[in-house]
């Protein structure tokens, strides 16, 4: 199995803090990785790095009005529409790039890739999807450079984000259905599963990210 660069890599990556998500083993791996590690709570922070990571765990509605109130929704869009720099969201926070979630009531979201977030339905099977299962690819990518198709990841999670275009989904999962697991749109990326909790290969896509151009 490949091992990842132990080298740190020469990169400054902000992590959205809104108080909904504990990313303190984010954190942890990222000082691994990079550099430079910084926790983004206002607008201003986001002109001090280079790529963001957008964690999440919880409701979509609570994440999107904390996003609201902490004035973050503009800026990260003109972070990847106007600055170019890549953005990574994990689980909800792949969820929040969406262009509308339906947890609860409707609620807009970044509108980053069009699409909606939907519940999960899958037949006599437990909710939520909870635990290590395998992810198929169906497109190359950067993202997914040295890790191989079929690995296991951790997943925890009850939504999945249904792209309106195909060809922003970059892998699968099946768990009762098949759903997104990996997207990606120019410099956006999305995974439904916790990297940072998947072992040397959640790593190793770590890595991969922040060393993408």
């Amino acid at each position: 199995m490949p091992e990842i660069d132990r080298r740190r890599i020469s990169t400054r990556v902000g992590i959205v803090d809104i108080g909904i998500a504990n990313i303190g083993s984010l954190h942890r791996c990222l000082n691994d990785i990079v550099e430079s590690v910084t926790l983004i709570r206002t607008p201003s922070e986001l002109a001090a790095i280079d790529r963001l990571i957008l964690p999440g765990v919880g409701s979509f509605p609570e994440a999107m009005t904390r996003l609201r109130n902490c004035d973050l929704v503009t800026p990260i869009g003109e972070f990847v529409s106007v600055s170019r720099k890549p953005l990574l969201g994990i689980c909800l926070g792949m969820q929040l790039l969406a262009t509308v979630g339906e947890e609860y009531r409707e609620t807009k979201g970044l509108g980053l890739i069009e699409g909606r977030v939907k519940k999960l339905e899958p037949k006599s099977i437990r909710i939520p999807h909870m635990g290590w299962n395998s992810v198929q690819f169906l497109e190359q990518s950067l993202l997914l450079e040295g890790i191989p198709d079929n690995h296991d990841f951790y997943f925890v999670h009850s939504y999945m984000f249904v792209p309106k275009e195909r060809k922003a989904i970059l892998a699968v999962t099946e768990y009762g259905e098949q759903f997104c697991a990996i997207v990606q749109q120019d410099n956006i990326f999305g995974v439904q599963f916790h990297p940072e909790k998947s072992s040397i290969m959640g790593q190793r896509l770590i890595s991969n990210f922040c060393a993408a151009s």
